[in-house]
């Protein structure tokens, strides 16, 4: 964290990205910066600014102008209307209606703007390039007068990208370095796992001259993540006469922390829920930690009921005849010969099971296809309580 804010403090204009497997805590760590930065006098707010499959030129430079009037609105308020410039950007951004945007914007005077999927675009073809940049820069100026010491920004979402989605986007992105990326004032923090950042971000001269070498953000070891639920387990204390008796046993978290492949999200997403399902029921009367064979059990269900909610027939199909198979990762050439489909197909399935966390995208070995593998949640559907090897293999 201490290197990105230094990054920041250190330039009129930054442009930095963090990269790492999924669920490692990335976006939770520029979350963080935001706020440190928020403290130290510049503008930020929770917003994402998502890079989708299919985007133009247009649609990313409306989201980012979108980002920044929700940034100087939260900090000025109704006052942004009397602005200009401030009237100007939320015209566009109402306008636009990004198709794959999802963006909403909202004030309780100023009312809200927003752009959701499947929208048509109103205004002409180029408006976001043409008009976008300008009215950035307007904004970006409003906040200096303000005070501000620059304006922060959070690029997301590059990490649901194929190979081809990377190709288009670092093109696009690649024509808004000049007029977008390199004003002052304005400071980009990018996010995505290490094959999109480096594809995005770093596979033309021109991109690399001007972003930063992207921060790998690691896994956390075991240890760490022990170390982590133990400061959560205190945090959380009531009778600190007591000791603390840890809800789920190590080994077991252990496992399933090897299971999600060091996704951090995960692996406290199962704590989480087989703790609120076991509390009080497992070994003991519920004064002993939680084993795994026992969550295993009541995840497994659990998680198994919502596969059979969430996919139609013919895709739950797919994904049994997937795991019946019993490999451990597969390209998109191998799923299509598994799924019997195009490869089109292949990828609109294999991205969408990956969306619903179903497949996770392996880190691309140089010179050779992506590859995909079982997520924790469908390792423990299609698992059961049997106890796997633990090793930290990720």
């Amino acid at each position: 964290m201490r290197a990105l804010l230094t990054g920041i403090a250190s330039a009129a204009s930054s442009r930095q990205a963090v990269a790492g497997s999924a669920g490692v805590g990335k976006t939770t760590l520029v979350q963080q910066v935001k706020a440190e930065a928020l403290r130290a006098g510049y503008w930020s707010t929770d917003a994402l600014v998502p890079i989708y499959p299919g985007d133009t030129t247009d649609a990313p430079i409306v989201r980012i102008l979108g980002a920044m009037y929700e940034t100087v609105l939260a900090m000025l308020g109704p006052r942004l209307e009397y602005e200009e410039a401030g009237r100007e950007a939320k015209q566009l951004v109402r306008t636009f209606r990004v198709a794959s945007g999802g963006l909403t914007l909202g004030h309780p005077v100023v009312g809200t703007v927003g752009g959701t999927r499947g929208e048509q675009v109103v205004t002409p073809p180029g408006v976001g390039l043409l008009e976008g940049p300008r009215l950035i820069r307007r904004l970006l100026t409003l906040a200096e007068i303000e005070g501000a010491r620059g304006v922060l920004l959070h690029l997301d979402n590059l990490e649901h990208l194929t190979d081809a989605d990377e190709r288009a986007a670092a093109q696009t992105l690649r024509g808004l370095r000049d007029p977008l990326f390199l004003q002052s004032g304005l400071h980009t923090i990018a996010v995505g796992t290490t094959d999109a950042v480096h594809g995005v971000l770093m596979s033309t001269p021109q991109m690399r001259s001007v972003w930063a070498t992207p921060m790998i953000l690691a896994p956390l070891t075991a240890a760490q993540l022990d170390a982590l639920l133990a400061a959560r387990y205190h945090y959380l204390v009531h009778d600190e006469s007591r000791p603390v008796v840890p809800p789920i046993a190590p080994d077991a978290v252990a496992i399933l922390y090897t299971l999600y492949q060091g996704d951090l999200r995960g692996t406290l997403r199962a704590l989480d829920e087989g703790a609120q399902l076991l509390l009080g029921y497992g070994a003991a009367g519920g004064t002993a930690p939680l084993t795994y064979p026992e969550l295993a059990s009541v995840l497994g269900q659990r998680y198994r009921t919502e596969l059979t909610t969430s996919l139609d027939e013919r895709r739950l199909g797919k994904f049994e005849a997937l795991t019946a198979t019993g490999g451990k990762a597969w390209t998109q050439a191998e799923l299509g010969g598994i799924w019997q489909l195009s490869q089109s197909r292949v990828s609109r399935l294999a991205r969408d099971l990956v969306a619903r966390g179903y497949l996770v995208v392996l880190p691309r070995v140089t010179g050779e296809p992506g590859r995909y593998a079982l997520s924790g949640t469908s390792r423990i559907i299609f698992q059961g309580a049997d106890r796997p090897r633990v090793q930290q293999a990720f």
